[in-house]
C-alpha cells in the first residue's frame, strides 16, 4: 500500500471500475473489495483510493478478494500489509480481511452477527416527509445511547442525506444509523447507483449542492460505496472517546 496519501478532505466517494468493484452491505456492516486485472502503478494507486474509501465507512468487516488479481511476483504484498497496519491504526473496530484462491465467500460467512450493538434502521419512500421520520429516529436514537451532544449535528445530517436522495433518486431508502467505536454513522442507501456530487458553490446561500457540502462541514467523514441495489451515501460524526 505504501505511505497512505493525505486526503485534500473528509469527502469518499468511491465508484466501480473495470478493475476494482465494491459492494457494501450496510445492515451487515460488510465491504468487499474485488480487485482484478494485473497489477501496476495505476492499479495500486487506484486501489488505495477504493482502501481508503471504504475503510472511513469504519465497516465491521472489510473482504479484500483477490482471486482474479494477476500478481505472479507477489509485488502487491506490501499494500496489503501496509493496508492491515492501517486498519488497525485507524480502524480499531474494523477487521480487514485479504483473500485469495476463493476464500471470500468463507469470510463473508465467518462475519460478525450482528455486527454493532446499537443499530436501528428505517425503511422510507421517495417522499420529503421521509426526511422527518428519520430525523425522530435519528435523534432517539442518540437519546437512548446515551449520545445526546450528538444529537442535532446527527440529525442535520441524516435530514440532508434523506432529502438529497428524494430530490436526486426517486427510489425507496433505508435510513440506518448506528455506533462504529467511537463515531455515530448515518447513511442512506437507495436505488440508483450514480454517486453524489459536490457541486461548486455560486455565491447564494441556495445554491444547488449547499446540503452536501453542509454535510460535509459537518462530517468527521462522508462518501458514498456501491451496494448491491444502488448505493449507500454515509456520514460519521465523532463521538469523542467511547
Amino acid at each position: 500500500m505504501g505511505k497512505v496519501p493525505a486526503v485534500a478532505d473528509n469527502s469518499y466517494l468511491i465508484g466501480d471500475t473495470p478493475q476494482l468493484t465494491v459492494r457494501n452491505d450496510v445492515d451487515a456492516s460488510v465491504t468487499e473489495l474485488t480487485v482484478r486485472g494485473s497489477w501496476d502503478t495505476d492499479l495500486r494507486h487506484a486501489t488505495i483510493r477504493a482502501l481508503c474509501g471504504c475503510l472511513a465507512e469504519m465497516p465491521r468487516t472489510m473482504i479484500v478478494d483477490l482471486a482474479d488479481l494477476a500478481d505472479p511476483h507477489g509485488d502487491s504484498a506490501p499494500t496489503w500489509q501496509t493496508a492491515r497496519q492501517y486498519a488497525r491504526s485507524h480502524c480499531a473496530e474494523t477487521t480487514l480481511m485479504v483473500c485469495a484462491e476463493g476464500n471470500a465467500a468463507e469470510a463473508r460467512r465467518s462475519a460478525p452477527q450482528p455486527p454493532w450493538t446499537h443499530y436501528r434502521r428505517l425503511d422510507l419512500r421517495a417522499e420529503l416527509s421521509s426526511a422527518g421520520l428519520a430525523r425522530v429516529v435519528t435523534r432517539d436514537a442518540c437519546q437512548a445511547w446515551g449520545r445526546p451532544a450528538l444529537a442535532n449535528h446527527a440529525v442535520f445530517i441524516m435530514s440532508e442525506l434523506v432529502t438529497n436522495a428524494v430530490l436526486h433518486t426517486g427510489t425507496k431508502m433505508v435510513a440506518s444509523v448506528s455506533v462504529r467505536g467511537r463515531r455515530l454513522h448515518l447513511a442512506v442507501r437507495d436505488g440508483t447507483g450514480t454517486p453524489p456530487r459536490l457541486v461548486r458553490a455560486n455565491g447564494t446561500p441556495l445554491s444547488r449542492g449547499t446540503g452536501l457540502r453542509l454535510v460535509r462541514a459537518a462530517s468527521h467523514a462522508w462518501g458514498a460505496l456501491p451496494c448491491r441495489d444502488g448505493k449507500v451515501v454515509w456520514a460519521t460524526v465523532d463521538g469523542g472517546a467511547g
